[in-house]
C-alpha cells in the first residue's frame, strides 16, 4: 500500500479550491443559500440536492416543492467523512456555546426519524 503525504493531500485540495474560489475555468465558486435538501444514493455515489422554498406556503398546507439552487455530486467514500465531520463540528459548537440546536418533535416526524435513532445520533435532548 503507498502512503499518502496527508500534508501534501491537504495543500492540493486547498489550491483546486482556491483556484475555482477566484474563476477558474471561468466559473466561481456558488454560493448559495438553501433550506431543502434531497438525497439521491447509489452503490457509486451521491446527489445531494439543494433547494431553496418559496416565499408563500401552498393552499391546504400542501408540501412545497424548493427551486433548484445547487447540486453536489460526490461518491460514497467523501459522503462519509462529511458526515462525520458535520457531526463532530456540530457537537463541538454545542458544546462550545452551551447552547443546543433544537429540532422539534415534528420535524422529526415528518421526517420519519424515531427519538431513539436522533438520541442515538446526537445524545438524549435535555
Amino acid at each position: 500500500m503507498v502512503g499518502v503525504d496527508s500534508d501534501a493531500l491537504r495543500q492540493a485540495v486547498l489550491g483546486y479550491a482556491r483556484f475555482h474560489r477566484e474563476g477558474g475555468f471561468g466559473m466561481p465558486a456558488p454560493d448559495v443559500y438553501a433550506d431543502q435538501m434531497g438525497l439521491n444514493i447509489a452503490p457509486f455515489g451521491c446527489a445531494l440536492n439543494f433547494s431553496l422554498s418559496p416565499p408563500s406556503p401552498l393552499p391546504g398546507g400542501a408540501p412545497s416543492v424548493g427551486e433548484p439552487m445547487v447540486t453536489v455530486r460526490v461518491s460514497l467514500e467523501p459522503l462519509k467523512m462529511v458526515t462525520f465531520l458535520l457531526r463532530r463540528q456540530l457537537l463541538k459548537y454545542e458544546q462550545s456555546s452551551g447552547v443546543r440546536i433544537p429540532i422539534p418533535m415534528d420535524v422529526l416526524n415528518a421526517m420519519r426519524i424515531g427519538r431513539e435513532d436522533w438520541d442515538e445520533c446526537w445524545g438524549r435532548e435535555r
